[in-house]
């Protein structure tokens, strides 16, 4: 790994944060030589704080730190693509990512659906519902 700091006359490389499970882009940071290093031996991402002019740990104060799952450079060694689990919302305004998008796991979302469908159906036809349900899942311990 050969990333060039002196492309960028202030020493720093943009880091695009992506959801290692979702595969949603998170946010955008940037990173200095010793960001990338704290992230490499620390398996938590940090980036070098433009405002702050300092490095800093993401989520050294909410708690809502990424756990780094992979590290990849660019063709170019200037910009880095980062993997990470996210523990808790991205953005600093408490969204999931930085465009304010939901970062919900697929399957999670499926089945959050699949339950108000199920209790949807309940409601309307409980003995049909399950009956469908006792076939479907050839469940034995329900009795009508």
């Amino acid at each position: 790994m050969n990333l060039d700091f002196n492309k960028n006359k202030d020493g720093l490389i943009p880091a695009i944060i992506q959801d290692s499970a979702t595969k949603n882009i998170l946010m955008l940071g940037y990173m200095n030589q010793e960001a990338v290093e704290l992230t490499l031996s620390s398996k938590k991402v940090h980036f070098f704080s433009r405002s702050k002019n300092r490095i800093w740990m993401k989520g050294e104060e909410s708690g809502n730190i990424l756990m780094l799952k992979s590290f990849k450079v660019d063709c170019d060694n200037d910009s880095i693509l980062i993997k990470a689990n996210p523990k808790g919302p991205t953005c600093h305004k408490g969204n999931d990512t930085c465009w304010g998008e939901n970062n919900e796991k697929f399957f999670l979302y499926l089945f959050k659906i699949s339950i108000v469908f199920l209790i949807s159906l309940l409601k309307v036809a409980p003995v049909d519902t399950i009956i469908l349900l006792k076939d479907f899942f050839a469940i034995s311990s329900i009795s009508l």
